[in-house]
């Protein structure tokens, strides 16, 4: 069958976006490319633009906004979110086509880290849980506040009539995959099809203020969860550094806990202040 891809991106023209593409038009039989731009000014658009049946649409205000913009434009009975720091692996069309049934809204194919530094921040659960990379992948989309869009098959009619909250700027996947559940319809979560995960640690205090705003917002996150991932931290870091000596991952892993920790804590303390005036 043929699918529409939402394809979002922002200044996306590093090396792994040439993989990316190349890797979708072998691997899936793309009807429209419907490229959802955030003013890219480092030729993302000339790269896109040089293959077949591309459209391209203006976008500000987030990834939420633009993420409704691609589902408002598909015209697919199916259609294909996509990242533009994903690799697909081979006939992943036609492995997500074999798990499609009449309850099955949307299909996830594991997104395995090619990126090391995500990969090394992962490696001390396997010791943890007694499960390979793909497995622990599984595991977390099952378990997480995430949505998983990264490279996910779904039926379009079931989110047509989505409304997606224009600040959910980290979570409109979430919100994505809630709207599927809530209809009755599953969220497959596959081991195949899979796709390589090249995503850029990013864990600035603006960013991860932005979560900890957002997880108190929506209910995606408790602050004792918070807290208790702020707690493990040091062992997690400690664990990191002693199985790959990768400095850079533990330290990102550390500046995730810290900085949304202390964003969390920040919040609540507002919150009872406001609550309780002297």
């Amino acid at each position: 069958m043929k699918c529409d891809v939402v394809f979002l991106t922002k200044n996306s023209n590093k090396p792994v976006l040439h993989d990316c593409i190349r890797a979708l038009y072998a691997n899936v039989n793309v009807n429209r490319l419907l490229v959802i731009d955030e003013g890219s000014t480092d030729g993302t658009l000339d790269l896109v633009s040089a293959y077949p049946n591309v459209e391209t649409h203006q976008t500000k205000g987030g990834r939420a906004v633009a993420r409704q913009r691609g589902i408002d434009l598909v015209e697919t009975e199916w259609h294909m979110q996509l990242d533009s720091d994903i690799v697909l692996c081979d006939d992943w069309q036609a492995k997500a086509e074999k798990l499609i049934a009449d309850d099955v809204g949307a299909i996830w194919g594991c997104d395995i880290p090619g990126n090391p530094r995500i990969l090394h921040r992962v490696i001390p659960m396997q010791f943890v849980r007694h499960l390979d990379v793909p497995g622990l992948m599984i595991r977390n989309a099952m378990t997480r506040d995430r949505g998983n869009t990264n490279d996910t098959l779904i039926r379009t009619e079931v989110v047509k009539d989505i409304r997606i909250p224009s600040d959910l700027h980290v979570f409109e996947d979430w919100y994505i995959r809630k709207h599927i559940e809530d209809k009755g319809y599953r969220f497959v979560l596959a081991r195949e099809p899979f796709c390589l995960h090249y995503s850029e640690p990013s864990f600035s205090n603006e960013s991860c203020a932005q979560m900890a705003s957002l997880q108190k917002k929506y209910g995606r996150q408790s602050f004792l969860t918070t807290a208790k991932y702020f707690l493990l931290g040091p062992a997690k870091c400690a664990a990191i550094l002693a199985l790959t000596r990768d400095r850079e991952a533990a330290s990102d892993q550390w500046h995730y806990y810290w900085r949304v920790f202390k964003a969390r804590l920040k919040l609540e303390v507002d919150e009872l202040l406001e609550s309780n005036p002297r």
